[in-house]
């Protein structure tokens, strides 16, 4: 044990050096009650006895700079780390499918872009179109072209082909629930009303494809936000008939019986578009209620709220029959909308959108 009189003499060696903290910042603890007394704590930020447990940081002047490193161009200091740049996501595609697309339809798209809305209804009055609607296990329908191969695979629970004409229903459609082989997320349940159990028993998704693309046929699709479900086919069609991805297939699918059918019906690639055209209700509401036409009370352009303005009922959203047929509704009061406002919808910007988001994401994601 060192005596007490060299312990004083130690304490106030580092004082007078200003050598303080040997202590980390801690409360203050008598070392002696008799040292206490004889050499009494100065304030904070001064020196003298029993300083060396005080906080110093305040009053400990920054070092100097370095000349002779300054000279040498050598920082006197360790630069701090550069940042760890996290990966970025592959960018989401945007899905901005013009109002109407496809050469049967170019003739309702006049020469300065805009649509011949009066010819559009005209058209959907004397010729039978099908609404086209899936129920999904998620929105991420260009899901393998990002090459994560740890992403769930999108497909699709529920299928509505439906025909009409003239704004009535004209025929059988092809309305099915599909096992998409993978469990369903939560929110989609909670979305759809589709339970594991419930699909577990229906057909493998993949295995209707054939069906799906007889039941469209050469007429034209309807449906809201078109990109979405013709992307869906056409990444199925590519999931069959592409080789290298004949691994994504749920197991006991016969790839090769799924390839006759598609040749047979005269689809070879995944580059495959209705014969027929499309014609999106989305697209169509976006450009009469767009920012430049758009008026005091002006619905959003999705399904539900677009239904509810025009007072269509809408009890079972979100599945695939009955949005069809609340989508065929609504498409009809779109046009008559309008045709009334005189509203000029330009589907040549639109297309032009759409192909420049496409080719943008192809660009990011390839």
């Amino acid at each position: 044990m060192i005596p007490e009189d060299w312990a004083v003499q130690l304490v106030r060696v580092y004082s007078v050096f200003g050598i303080r903290r040997i202590i980390p910042d801690i409360p203050h603890a008598p070392i002696n009650p008799e040292f206490e007394e004889e050499h009494p704590r100065g304030e904070p930020g001064t020196s003298g006895p029993g300083r060396f447990i005080d906080k110093p940081d305040a009053h400990i002047p920054a070092p100097e700079p370095r000349a002779d490193l300054e000279a040498m161009n050598i920082p006197d200091t360790a630069p701090a780390p550069a940042p760890v740049e996290k990966p970025k996501p592959p960018a989401r595609r945007k899905f901005t499918y013009p109002s109407v697309q496809g050469e049967r339809l170019r003739r309702y798209v006049r020469a300065d872009g805009t649509l011949d809305v009066e010819g559009l209804q005209k058209y959907l009055k004397h010729n039978e179109v099908v609404g086209l609607d899936f129920e999904t296990t998620g929105l991420n329908v260009t899901r393998r072209w990002d090459k994560n191969p740890e992403k769930a695979t999108d497909v699709w629970t529920q299928i509505g082909v439906i025909p009409y004409k003239n704004g009535q229903r004209s025929g059988d459609g092809y309305e099915v629930l599909s096992n998409p082989h993978q469990p369903l997320d939560p929110f989609i349940t909670k979305l759809t009303g589709l339970t594991d159990e419930q699909l577990a028993v229906e057909p493998t998704w993949i295995t209707q494809l054939p069906r799906i693309i007889e039941a469209i046929g050469n007429r034209t699709i309807i449906a809201q936000n078109g990109s979405f479900d013709v992307e869906m086919i056409k990444d199925a069609i590519d999931t069959v008939m592409n080789p290298a991805r004949n691994g994504e297939l749920p197991p006991g699918v016969d790839v090769r019986t799924l390839q006759q059918q598609l040749n047979a019906l005269g689809i070879n690639s995944k580059d495959w578009m209705p014969p027929g055209g499309v014609i999106d209700t989305r697209a169509l509401a976006g450009g009469i209620y767009s920012e430049e036409h758009k008026q005091e009370g002006d619905p959003a352009i999705s399904l539900v709220p677009l239904a509810a303005h025009f007072g269509i009922p809408n009890k079972n959203a979100h599945n695939a029959s009955e949005d069809v047929k609340v989508m065929m509704q609504v498409l009809d009061r779109i046009l008559q909308v309008a045709a009334e406002r005189g509203t000029p919808i330009n589907n040549r910007d639109q297309l032009e959108l759409f192909l420049r988001d496409d080719a943008e994401w192809r660009a990011a994601n390839h």
